[in-house]
């Protein structure tokens, strides 16, 4: 295999992933999928609107009460790192279901946690265990026929923007209504529906993709990395496009409570904005199939800049303030979607570490987004946020310049490897004879 240059960003060579759906409508069960990785990844998202709630319940500051919201995404990163590999060497339809069943269960013991030591121990468990959202995108992918990956991979985003913003919102309004313990009530009662869900729309005849032991698994992750040119491009991209989209949402709750006065339950309400994403990715699909993986990932990152800009020049206004949030929403998903279609593309068989290795550079990326966006709107306001979030936008749209600058150069001064180098992508889409 020919290496590309460290600068590319498209796969470098055709995947190797199988359609087990055979017999099944694969839309059906991708679906299926999408809900069921929407309900897990709201788990990690549920504590944001509830601190004011558990910091009264508990006599602590809100800044102590962030604690619960920050045990959720450590334990989502940890379980990212340690459990999503797993799904190479585990039948997929057990390990999930196995998975789904255990966030069920510590969510229900959050609800009941006497102390704020033991919830947050609790959602650090929970974070762990729903990193199992992570194992669905890999799963739909090889469900899928070859040549609707990129349509499954932005349906399964689609339910993750369902389930951050959603989960929010829902949780908002639970607590306003019933107290913040039955959000937790609620959130389990959920996880337990979607072990049924996922019982029906998994074949049972999945076997795991890959015999090599536990120890091996992790051991071959910095190596999987290093190999990999189309992961770690993709990974970079997600890290500026979280961490432009984290910073602006991470204090939105904070501007809109202290600046423009709104109540908790508006606030929460607000996040409805970023609903607009979910609506949007699943076109992202035939986007990457028309004009390609870094198009997509200019348009986005585009509109991510567009939003900061907007936000920085009006930082007061509502009708400007939900555009430029679903903005940035808009633009962290849309980006998703061909970064991690290239890894699926790129990777076959070895998807689920791939896309561990992808989730967690995403999230160094969020938590940096959070501190920085936190730390300069405490020192300034919003626009210094926005300015942030701004530069992280601006500095990919370089870097996509850049890449398609030398992807131009290589072409001309070598038409005919250029040509033998790129063609097997387009020759991965497309349905393999007999299907």
């Amino acid at each position: 295999m020919t290496r590309r240059p460290v600068l590319s960003s498209e796969p470098e060579r055709p995947a190797t992933v199988r359609n087990d759906a055979s017999g099944r409508h694969w839309l059906i069960i991708v679906l299926g999928l999408a809900v069921a990785s929407g309900v897990a990844v709201s788990v990690i998202y549920l504590p944001q609107p509830l601190l004011a709630h558990v910091g009264a319940e508990f006599g602590v500051s809100h800044a102590v009460a962030a604690w619960a919201a920050t045990a959720a995404q450590l334990g989502y990163g940890i379980g990212v790192l340690l459990l999503v590999p797993v799904g190479e060497i585990r039948s997929p339809r057990r390990l999930v279901r196995i998975q789904f069943t255990i966030t069920a269960v510590v969510v229900l013991i959050c609800a009941a946690a006497p102390k704020l030591w033991m919830l947050c121990l609790m959602l650090l468990i929970a974070g762990g265990a729903a990193s199992v959202a992570q194992l669905l995108g890999p799963l739909a992918a090889r469900l899928a026929p070859a040549h609707q990956r990129e349509n499954a991979t932005a349906l399964i985003i689609a339910g993750l923007a369902l389930g951050i913003f959603g989960g929010r919102v829902g949780a908002a309004v639970i607590a306003d209504m019933t107290g913040w313990r039955w959000v937790f009530v609620t959130a389990a009662i959920a996880l337990l529906a979607m072990v049924r869900l996922l019982g029906a729309v998994v074949a049972t005849d999945l076997r795991p993709t890959n015999t090599i032991s536990y120890k091996t698994l992790l051991s071959s992750l910095p190596c999987l990395f290093t190999q990999t040119g189309t992961l770690r491009a993709a990974s970079g991209y997600q890290f500026l496009a979280f961490s432009s989209f984290n910073a602006g949402w991470t204090v939105a709750a904070l501007h809109l409570t202290e600046r423009l006065g709104f109540t908790p339950i508006e606030t929460g309400l607000f996040a409805l904005v970023g609903l607009g994403s979910a609506v949007l990715v699943p076109f992202t699909g035939k986007l990457i199939r028309a004009t390609g993986h870094d198009t997509v990932r200019l348009m986005g990152f585009t509109v991510g800049a567009a939003s900061s800009v907007a936000l920085i020049v009006s930082p007061s206004h509502p009708v400007v303030l939900a555009a430029a949030f679903a903005g940035l929403a808009v633009m962290n998903f849309v980006v998703q979607v061909p970064n991690q279609v290239s890894i699926y593309d790129t990777t076959g068989d070895a998807g689920p570490r791939a896309n561990a290795i992808f989730i967690f550079f995403t999230f160094i990326g969020a938590a940096i987004g959070a501190e920085v966006g936190a730390i300069l709107y405490q020192h300034g306001t919003i626009t210094a946020t926005a300015v942030f979030s701004l530069s992280m936008a601006v500095l990919a749209i370089a870097v996509l310049i850049v890449t398609q600058a030398f992807r131009i150069l290589d072409r001309r001064r070598r038409p005919h490897e250029f040509r033998r180098r790129h063609t097997p992508r387009r020759s991965a889409t497309r349905p393999r004879a007999g299907r």
